[in-house]
């Protein structure tokens, strides 16, 4: 009596108050003396939610976050815990209702009802409130219950008198039969209504995509509540087996019609498929012409004959768009476009574009060498690129396209030696044209062969060329400054299977690049490179994925390029050596080998910005050959929703010179390059937190090197006084800030 004495005090003047004070009273339930607490009918408009956790009484077969998912009523986010200690951040609010917790335990109820459990008792004794701090914790005791288990599945036909097999034409029985025995219907498995919706709608499907248009599929249940048991009885009705008749397309007014045939893949006459009209409404959007795109079968007569219908929505034909961001490697950058998307009908696309990397700040040791993209070197790279692309999406049918892309660009490349940070620095322009095909064997599927014919020109000074200028073997009288013809061939794949080819979490990924330079058309650089990259993810719980990658490649110079890079360092091997800086292999980054900067993994030696070496940068040496792998078990974040999760993480790299002549020579007998082993295994290690956008993960990750070189965990103008006064090089204390990095990101690391 004490209890309902308490809440005959409260003013309850209007019919909204009564029921809530009728709430209060069945939160109450019965006092415990377990522990102490505050009375329950002090809840007001402004208690607030401490947490909501849930108790099970025998079986529990659903998680607590699914079950939060299904209640209006929030708890603080680990997020929103974090708010309360950081300054200037508050949490919003998450106020207690008492008519909207009742809705939430009345949904818990029919949840658990649609998913097989006939009688489950939820209930919340265990509430807890404190008056003090106006909060309170909603405990929810649910005791499941016994499951209903399905004992039977039946599949009859549109009356229920007889089997759906006999339903259907005697050339399509044996194929009906072969699809029930596939239909997943486990007798003793414990029934949701979910599972019997699957099973009518992969029954439609499976009608549909043999030509039956107008199929229906019904379903009922009979339980038996006492005994626990589930009969499931499936209605068949096929109907007609069904030809298409006409293709109705509305919306398109710029848009010929024949472009949104031919990205159709079937035409009148042939026998119906649901999947052909889903994949023609994919086609249709991947020509980024329609904002919109609708495939249906109207209402129609069921017929033998059937009408299909696309509704589109044209998109702005016409668009500009631009961006700015900024690269640790490059400094602020910037892009900006201008598209047709119907250049000219055909659904052919014209782009003009440019891309800024300013290379600014250029002194990337403004940042602490934990984060810098180079590793605190002193300059940046720096890159202006213009072009146009002409892109033809249909070339002898809907899954070939072509695309040719004439540019210019000029770059200030911090791997060749002398890079400047007067004016704008340039060493390195180039023109040219990219031509490509590209054939999709399924979406995020496709194998594309592309040339690249190129006119590049590297201006490297004079006193910074390893060996005599006057060097007889070839016309190289320009000290490399002449330029100098690349053509190249490659042909690449996407390949796999996975359940999302964004964002995936299980199956596999294979990407074979196979590239040559120098073969039928003349070229400045000869050689052939083989790559090959294998990624894998597989869940282990349902919150904890792996991801791993390998990957292989190797560049195999012939000719006079092999002739060159072999030979030691003179003008002939250092004009080569400089074109081949974009063609070997590098490891390190935040998407690579995690610990070492951009690059900056494996040997190394001291690069120049002028020729008494007064001013010194890290410059990677490369390699020919290389082999990398990379493990990531994702987890989620304790305390945190479903869009934060961690990480713990293993990378390794090893790359190999294979006898090539890789390092410059010094550019004066007082310097030394001091370059640091190659071929041997690099590993790093860490850990991360990810967190989920509308564009993306951002992702965060601290590593640290597990065996890093002597140029990596030492600053390189350290380094180069050390060497100038005769000193080692391991004279020179490591620096703190390089012995471990911070790599942000946007995306999966792979």
């Amino acid at each position: 009596m004490k209890w309902l004495d308490m809440v005959r005090k409260l003013q309850i003047g209007t019919v909204g108050g009564l029921l809530a004070g009728c709430i209060v009273v069945m939160l109450l339930g019965t006092p415990s003396n377990s522990h102490a607490q505050d009375p329950l009918v002090l809840v007001n408009s402004d208690t607030q939610v401490r947490s909501i956790d849930f108790r099970f009484v025998g079986s529990q077969t659903f998680d607590p976050d699914r079950l939060r998912r299904r209640m209006a009523t929030q708890a603080p986010t680990g997020w929103d815990r974090w708010k309360r200690r950081l300054p200037l951040l508050q949490p919003t609010p998450r106020l207690f209702d008492p008519l909207t917790f009742q809705r939430d335990i009345a949904r818990l109820r029919a949840f658990y009802r649609n998913n097989g459990f006939p009688a489950p008792s939820i209930d919340y004794p265990a509430t807890q409130f404190n008056a003090e701090e106006n909060r309170i914790r909603l405990v929810i005791t649910i005791n499941e219950g016994e499951p209903l288990r399905i004992q039977d599945a039946l599949f009859l036909d549109a009356e229920g008198e007889r089997y759906a097999v006999e339903a259907f034409a005697s050339d399509m029985k044996a194929d009906w039969r072969a699809f029930q025995d596939e239909t997943v219907v486990e007798v003793g498995s414990r029934y949701t209504e979910f599972k019997r919706s699957q099973v009518e709608d992969d029954v439609a499907r499976w009608l549909r995509n043999q030509g039956y248009a107008f199929a229906r599929v019904t379903s009922s249940v009979d339980t038996d509540t006492e005994a626990r048991t589930a009969d499931l009885s499936f209605f068949v009705d096929p109907g007609p087996q069904t030809r298409i008749d006409s293709i109705e397309i509305s919306g398109n007014s710029s848009v010929e019609r024949r472009v949104v045939e031919r990205s159709l893949p079937f035409e009148r006459g042939d026998v119906f498929s649901a999947d052909a009209l889903s994949e023609g409404q994919r086609n249709l959007f991947n020509l980024n012409l329609f904002r919109v795109a609708l495939a249906d079968v109207p209402d129609q007569p069921r017929d033998s004959l059937v009408t299909v219908r696309y509704r589109v929505r044209e998109a702005n034909m016409r668009t500009l768009a631009g961006e700015v961001g900024y690269g640790t490697a490059v400094g602020m950058t910037a892009e900006g476009r201008w598209s047709h998307r119907n250049f000219f009908g055909n659904a052919r696309t014209f782009t003009a574009s440019a891309v800024a990397e300013t290379g600014y700040p250029d002194d990337a040791r403004f940042l602490p060498a934990f984060l810098a993209g180079t590793g605190g070197s002193t300059v940046t790279e720096r890159r202006f690129r213009a072009g146009v692309l002409l892109r033809e999406p249909y070339i002898w049918g809907p899954n070939l396209s072509a695309s040719v892309e004439p540019f210019g660009e000029i770059r200030r490349n911090p791997r060749l030696p002398g890079v400047s940070r007067e004016g704008i620095g340039i060493n390195e322009t180039t023109i040219g044209f990219d031509t490509r095909l590209s054939y999709e064997i399924l979406s995020f599927r496709n194998v594309t062969l592309q040339h690249s014919l190129q006119r590049r020109r590297q201006f490297v000074p004079r006193e910074l060329q390893s060996g005599d200028v006057t060097d007889p073997e070839a016309p190289l009288e320009t000290i490399g400054t002449g330029g100098f013809n690349r053509s190249i061939f490659t042909l690449s794949a996407n390949l796999g299977r996975t359940d999302d080819y964004v964002n995936p979490s299980v199956g596999f990924l294979v990407r074979p690049t196979a590239e040559v330079a120098g073969a039928l058309i003349p070229s400045g650089m000869q050689y052939g490179k083989l790559a090959l990259e294998l990624t894998g993810y597989q869940p282990l719980t349902s919150s904890t994925d792996l991801a791993a990658r390998l990957f292989v490649g190797r560049v195999f110079p012939f000719g006079e390029s092999r002739s060159a890079l072999e030979s030691d360092p003179s003008l002939r091997n250092s004009v080569f050596r400089n074109r081949f800086n974009d063609v070997l292999f590098y490891a390190g980054g935040g998407t690579d080998l995690r610990g070492w900067p951009l690059n900056q993994a494996g040997g190394k030696f001291i690069n120049t910005t002028d020729v008494d070496g007064t001013t010194s940068l890290l410059a990677p040496i490369g390699g020919t050959s290389k082999a990398a792998v990379n493990t990531e078990l994702r987890l989620p974040f304790p305390g945190l929703g479903s869009e934060w999760r961690t990480a713990v993480f293993v990378d390794a790299a090893v790359l190999d010179v294979n006898g090539f002549s890789l390092v410059p020579s010094p550019p004066s007998d007082t310097f030394s390059r001091f370059p640091t082993a190659t071929g041997e295994l690099r590993v790093g290690a860490g850990a991360g937190v990810r967190y989920e956008t509308p564009f993306g993960f951002l992702r965060f990750d601290i590593a640290v090197p597990l065996n890093p070189d002597p140029l990596d965990v030492r600053d390189p103008e350290d380094v180069s006084d050390a060497i100038r006064n005769d000193r080692p090089p391991t004279s020179v204390s490591p620096t703190f800030t390089r012995q471990f990095r911070l790599h942000l990101g946007i995306g999966r690391a792979f």
